[in-house]
């Protein structure tokens, strides 16, 4: 799935071609909001430090469910009589779009990142690749569409906002307890839902890419050897110019779960077409909170298949794949750190 920068980007401009009259003014209005409500359920990832961990919950709604919980959100919000351009209505819209850049992106970059296989020591060198090649990505794009250098960036400052203040969390807590009744240990509630959210803002602020002191602080964790990698979640601030991140010579890659599914499509195609498909769910929310059209017809839309590659069925594993040297740059970022030391 795309990094957190990409899902922000990503949600604004859907907004903007959703609604050309009244986005800009809306998302200026709630921007805080959606850029968080963009993130989905990685936000739950997060949740590493506050007990009892939620963290399960983003495996699980990336895994199944996602048009079934957004639309409990609409049944929740019209409930109480809120409108789309509400507070909730701008979260609603925002969690919808990820689920569409995800299906669209993921096999994208699997196929460009690797995975580590056990029992194959070749295949070690692709530990944390993936979460790194989405920092990569996120550098990249907010770059080519905002024309912003990622250390001049502050994402933290778009994530502390008031969203404990806002009914949010009760519309959270509603939707996931009924899209996933029989989840236990633990069960979903609104102190789980507060430690999700302040794990989450400790971790953008601790990755937040306009400064390295949490970086320098990860390599001095790690030493030389990194076991854990912790530098794949910082963005890098200088990529070299020879690799084809985006894939804009338009190479042939398959879809990593299926052999048969081949693409040349870049990054960029793919985050136009998760765009055009994307405003067109935003619209839907927008309907259906407008009384016009059903709330089973958003469901059936955004569909509960799993945010890997939009197929019915979870769980399966990569086959096939082709790896940018992202290892070998990750090392140049250590190096990089040692000397800084």
């Amino acid at each position: 799935m795309p990094a957190h920068i990409t899902h922000q980007i990503f949600a604004e401009e859907v907004i903007k071609k959703a609604f050309p009259r009244k986005g800009e003014e809306f998302y200026k209005d709630h921007e805080k909001l959606i850029s968080f409500a963009a993130q989905g359920p990685d936000i739950f990832y997060h949740n590493r430090k506050s007990r009892p961990y939620c963290f399960k919950y983003g495996k699980i709604v990336h895994s199944s469910g996602y048009g079934t919980l957004v639309g409990y959100m609409i049944r929740y919000a019209l409930s109480l009589g809120k409108t789309w351009n509400s507070d909730m209505g701008a979260f609603i819209i925002g969690f919808s779009t990820h689920a569409i850049l995800d299906r669209k992106t993921h096999p994208f970059i699997i196929y460009f990142s690797g995975w580590v296989e056990p029992g194959r020591k070749a295949t070690r060198k692709f530990y944390r690749c993936h979460p790194f090649f989405e920092r990569v990505l996120d550098v990249l794009t907010l770059k080519r569409r905002k024309g912003v250098e990622v250390k001049n960036y502050n994402f933290f400052s778009y994530m502390k906002g008031r969203f404990l203040e806002t009914e949010i969390p009760e519309l959270l807590l509603f939707s996931l307890q009924n899209t996933y009744p029989d989840l236990k240990n633990p069960a979903i509630n609104m102190h789980c839902l507060k430690n999700v959210y302040s794990d989450a803002l400790r971790f953008y602020k601790l990755t937040d890419p306009t400064t390295t002191e949490s970086q320098i602080r990860a390599y001095n964790r790690e030493g030389k050897k990194p076991p854990v990698r912790l530098l794949s979640l910082f963005h890098p601030h200088d990529l070299p110019r020879n690799i084809d991140f985006l894939n804009l010579s338009l190479k042939e890659w398959k879809n990593p779960f299926d052999e048969n599914e081949k693409h040349t499509d870049s990054f960029d195609n793919l985050f136009d077409q998760s765009l055009e498909e994307a405003a067109v769910v935003a619209v839907m929310v927008k309907e259906t909170m407008e009384g016009k059209i059903s709330v089973d017809r958003v469901v059936e839309h955004i569909g509960d298949s799993n945010l890997s590659d939009g197929k019915a069925a979870a769980g399966r594993q990569p086959s096939f794949s082709d790896p940018l040297p992202l290892w070998e740059l990750m090392e140049l970022n250590y190096h990089y750190l040692e000397k800084k030391r």
